[in-house]
C-alpha cells in the first residue's frame, strides 16, 4: 500500500525499528540518526550495510546482502554503530569506540552526494486537500458502507421504531365501554400518555442511534487528524445520516401507532415533532459521544440526559406544581423552556386539540366563550372582592389606632385592582377587535357575532366609542392609592364599571353560544348525528380535559399583585406587551415573538429546531470534551496533591 502511494507522486516517511530483511529492503532510502540527532547515513538501505561494514574493517564489506538467499541483516549496522570498548580484562565498558560525531565525520566525508535539482513548482494536485464538498461526500459514502455492511444495525433501526410503535399502541387501544367491542377515539383516555411516550422514545432512540457515532471513529479520526480536514463535512454527513435514520424511525412509529389508536388526519403534525425531537436527540447524542472516552460512560448518561426531559416535559408534573425555586404560576419555567419535550409535548397536545376536524370548527366560538365566561364569573367576581375587602377592613377599624395595618391590607387589595384593571381595558379593546374581523371575515373565516347589551352595540361602534363605553377611566385608575382612594367616591363607581362588563361578556358569551349550537343544528340537520359521530372519530375527550386543565380546583390564583387563570389555558391568548418575549403559560393556542403571532405547533417546532442548532456549536468546537478534559486534570491534580501529602505525613511519622 505505502509502495502504491509513493508511485502517486507521495512522500512516504516511516519510523521503524528492527525491520526484516524484505521490509528493509523495500525502502528506497534510509536515513539513521545516532544519539544526539547526528546524521550517520542517508542513501540506499543495502549500500548502508557496505558503508558501516567497511570503515569497521569487517571481512567482506564489500557484501551488503546473502549471495545466495538475498537476505540483509539490519540489525549489523546498529551493533557497529554502539560497538563498546574492551577493557584489558576483555569485558565491555560503556564508552563506545566510535562516537556520534565521528560517524557523522565519516558519513559526510567518504559518502559521495547525489546533487539535488531545487524545484519550485507546486506539488501535484493529488496532494491537495479535497474541497468541503468532496469532504463531506466521501465522509457521507465511508459512514454509509460502514453501516450497510452492518446486518444487525440496519435491521434493528428499522424494525426497533414500528415494534415500540405497535406495541405501545397496542397495549393503551382501550374501550371505556365493557359491554363493546368498538373502539372509539373520544373514550380513550391514554391518548396524552401516547404523546408524551411518543416524544420519549423519540429522545430514546434519537440518543442511543448517536451515542457512539463519534466514539466509535475515534481512532480514524486519530489519524486523519494530520491531514487538517474538515470538521464541519465530517459532522455534517454524520448528521445527514443520523437525521435521514430518525426520519424514517419517526415514519415508521407514527403510520404503526396512529393506525392503530385510530388518530386520523395527524400523521404529518406527529412526524414532524417526532422527527424534531429525533434531531435534537441525535445532536445531544453525538456531543456527549464526541466528549466521552468510554462506551459505558456515554449509556450511563443517557438517563440523566432523559429524567429531565422527561420530568420537565409537562406531562408528568404541572408546572405550577413544581419546587417554588424553579416551578412558575404564570408562564413555563425557564429550566423546562430549556427541554425539547416540553416544546414537542404542548406543540403536539395544542395541534391534536385545536386542528382535528372536530374541533376545528368549533374552536373560535369555544374560545370566544371561554374568554367571557372566565371574566364574567371568575375575574370580576375577584376585583369586586378587593373592592369589598377595603370597604369593610375600613369600616371594622374605623376609629381604631392601627392606621398602618389597615393601610397595608388596603395597598395590597388596591395594589391588584391597579394591575388587573388597565389590564382589562386593553383586552376588551383586543376581543371586540377580534369579533369584529370575525365579524368581517378579515381572519379568513367569518362569524356573524352581535355583542348587544344596555341597547349599545359594541362590534358597530369604533374604538373610540367602545373606550367610552367600556374602560374604567385613567382618572380612577390614577385614584387607586392609599392616600387617595376613597370607598364612597372610587370603590362604588369601580363596582358600576366591573356591572358594565359583565353585561359585555354576558353578551359576548351569548352571541358566541348561540352561534356555536346553530352550526350544531345545521350540522345535524344535514347529516343526522353528525356532531356525535366526527366527535368520536377525531376528538378525544381526556386530551380536552388535559388543556382545559379541568381538574385544577383553584380557577384563578392571585399571585403577587396579578390574578392569574389556570381555567381552560389552551383558550388563553399570551401576553404580547414584551416584543421580545416568547415565554407563556403552558397550552397557550399561540405563541407572541417580535411583535408576531404565531401557532403554538408551528412555533415550538422553530424553538426545537433552533435548540439543535444551538447544539451543534458546542459539537463543532468540542466544547464539551474540553469541559470534561478541564475537569479530568484537575481530578489528577488532586490525586496527585493527596499522594503528595501521604508522602510528607509518612516522612513525619518515621
Amino acid at each position: 500500500l505505502l509502495s502504491e502511494l509513493t508511485q502517486k507522486g507521495k512522500l512516504i516517511f516511516v519510523v521503524i525499528h528492527q525491520p526484516s530483511s524484505d521490509i528493509y529492503k523495500m525502502f528506497d532510502r534510509m536515513l539513521i540518526l545516532d544519539q544526539g540527532g547526528y546524521l550517520v547515513w542517508y542513501g540506499n538501505p543495502v549500500d548502508a550495510v557496505v558503508h558501516f561494514k567497511t570503515l569497521d574493517n569487517q571481512v567482506n564489506a564489500d557484501v551488503g546482502e546473502c549471495g545466495v538467499c538475498g537476505n540483509v541483516t539490519p540489525e549489523l549496522i546498529f551493533d557497529i554503530i554502539e560497538a563498546e570498548v574492551v577493557d584489558e580484562f576483555g569485558r565491555y565498558t560503556e564508552r563506545r569506540k566510535i562516537l556520534p560525531q565521528e560517524w557523522e565525520k565519516n558519513y559526510l566525508e567518504g559518502v559521495p552526494k547525489d546533487e539535488v535539482e531545487e524545484v519550485n513548482d507546486e506539488p501535484p494536485a493529488t496532494l491537495n486537500i479535497p474541497n468541503w464538498f468532496k469532504q463531506f461526500k466521501i465522509f457521507l459514502t465511508r459512514d454509509i458502507l460502514a453501516k450497510i455492511s452492518n446486518t444487525q444495525y440496519i435491521v434493528l433501526n428499522l424494525l426497533e421504531a414500528p415494534l415500540l410503535g405497535f406495541i405501545l399502541a397496542f397495549l393503551i387501544r382501550y374501550i371505556a365501554d365493557p359491554t363493546s367491542s368498538t373502539y372509539i377515539l373520544f373514550d380513550n383516555e391514554n391518548i396524552p400518555p401516547y404523546i408524551f411516550m411518543s416524544i420519549v422514545v423519540a429522545l430514546f432512540l434519537g440518543l442511543t442511534v448517536s451515542a457512539e457515532e463519534i466514539f466509535r471513529d475515534r481512532k480514524i479520526l486519530k489519524r486523519e487528524k494530520f491531514l487538517h480536514l474538515s470538521r464541519s463535512s465530517y459532522l455534517t454527513a454524520k448528521i445527514v445520516i443520523l437525521i435521514t435514520i430518525s426520519a424514517i424511525q419517526a415514519f415508521l412509529f407514527v403510520v404503526i401507532g396512529n393506525a392503530i389508536l385510530g388518530i386520523k388526519g395527524m400523521y404529518f403534525a406527529y412526524w414532524l415533532i417526532l422527527f424534531s425531537v429525533f434531531v435534537f436527540a441525535n445532536l445531544m447524542g453525538l456531543n456527549i459521544s464526541s466528549a466521552f472516552n468510554s462506551a459505558v460512560t456515554i449509556y450511563i448518561l443517557i438517563p440523566l440526559l432523559m429524567i429531565p426531559q422527561m420530568t420537565l416535559g409537562g406531562a408528568m408534573f404541572s408546572f405550577s406544581k413544581l419546587n417554588r425555586l424553579i416551578g412558575s404560576v404564570d408562564k413555563v419555567p425557564v429550566v423546562a423552556d430549556m427541554m425539547a419535550s416540553r416544546w414537542a409535548y404542548e406543540g403536539l397536545m395544542v395541534y391534536q386539540f385545536k386542528e382535528n376536524k372536530f374541533e376545528k370548527q368549533y374552536f373560535d366560538y369555544d374560545q370566544v366563550k371561554s374568554i367571557a365566561n372566565f371574566n364574567q364569573d371568575k375575574l370580576i367576581p375577584k376585583l369586586s372582592e378587593s373592592i369589598e375587602a377595603i370597604e369593610i377592613v375600613r369600616e371594622e377599624n374605623e376609629g381604631k389606632n392601627n392606621v398602618d395595618s389597615v393601610n397595608k391590607v388596603v395597598a395590597y387589595e388596591l395594589a391588584l385592582l391597579k394591575h388587573e384593571i388597565p389590564k382589562e381595558n386593553r383586552k376588551i379593546l383586543e376581543l371586540t377587535e377580534k369579533l369584529r374581523d370575525f365579524k368581517s371575515g378579515k381572519n379568513g373565516k367569518k362569524i356573524n357575532f352581535d355583542v348587544f347589551y344596555n341597547g349599545f352595540d359594541a362590534l358597530a361602534a369604533d374604538d373610540e366609542t367602545v373606550k367610552d363605553s367600556l374602560f374604567i377611566p385613567e382618572e380612577l385608575i390614577n385614584a387607586l392609592n392609599v392616600k387617595t382612594y376613597e370607598v364612597e367616591k372610587h370603590g362604588y363607581e369601580l363596582m358600576d364599571d366591573l356591572e358594565k362588563w359583565k353585561d359585555f361578556y354576558l353578551a359576548v358569551y351569548s352571541s358566541a353560544n348561540e352561534l356555536r349550537e346553530n352550526l350544531i343544528a345545521y350540522q345535524d340537520e344535514r347529516k343526522p348525528r353528525y356532531y356525535i359521530k366526527f366527535r368520536n372519530k377525531y376528538h378525544n375527550e381526556h386530551l380536552d380535559d388535559i388543556v382545559r386543565n379541568i381538574y385544577e380546583k383553584n380557577k384563578i390564583l392571585r399571585f403577587n399583585e396579578k390574578l392569574v387563570r389556570q381555567e381552560e389555558p389552551i383558550y388563553l391568548e399570551p401576553d404580547d406587551s414584551n416584543f421580545i418575549g416568547f415565554r407563556s403559560h403552558f397550552y397557550a393556542p399561540h405563541k407572541y415573538f417580535l411583535g408576531h403571532k404565531f401557532e403554538t405547533f408551528w412555533f415550538n417546532i422553530f424553538v426545537i429546531w433552533a435548540m439543535s442548532l444551538l447544539l451543534y456549536i458546542p459539537l463543532y468546537y468540542d466544547h464539551l470534551r474540553r469541559i470534561v478534559e478541564f475537569f479530568g486534570d484537575l481530578n489528577f491534580n488532586k490525586k496527585k496533591i493527596n499522594k503528595n501529602i501521604e508522602e510528607v505525613q509518612n516522612k513525619v511519622e518515621s
